[in-house]
């Protein structure tokens, strides 16, 4: 994360702030759902972060769109902060879903040597 995300979180545009939050929600309430379907044995972890590998690039697109829209309501600049703090958070939900993915091999494989 650079300082260009913190700046913008605490200043800058009302609009980006708000998608920024909501996306910053929307992650923390899938690890949430991921960490409890994988605690309570319902879904395994390689297909929990698989999923989240796919709904964090799908919701990050869907957000940019929005962002298109609301670029005819804020400045430019602060259109194109607010991009690029999405885009680093866009990466941190991807590396989250790999991290699921890469416990769920590595338990499998745990389980697979104790066989």
């Amino acid at each position: 994360m650079d300082a260009s995300f913190v700046l913008l979180l605490f200043g800058g545009d009302f609009m980006s702030q708000l998608f920024l939050i909501a996306f910053v929600i929307y992650i923390l309430s899938l690890n949430v759902a991921a960490i409890y379907l994988i605690y309570k044995r319902i879904v395994p972890a390689v297909v929990a972060g698989l999923t989240i590998l796919f709904l964090i690039p799908t919701v990050s697109w869907t957000v940019m769109v929005l962002f298109v829209f609301a670029l005819f309501v804020t400045p430019v600049m602060d259109w194109f902060e607010g991009l690029e703090s999405l885009i680093n958070l866009m990466w941190i939900g991807l590396l989250n879903g790999c991290c699921y993915i890469l416990f769920g091999t590595v338990r499998w494989i745990i389980s697979m040597i104790r066989r």
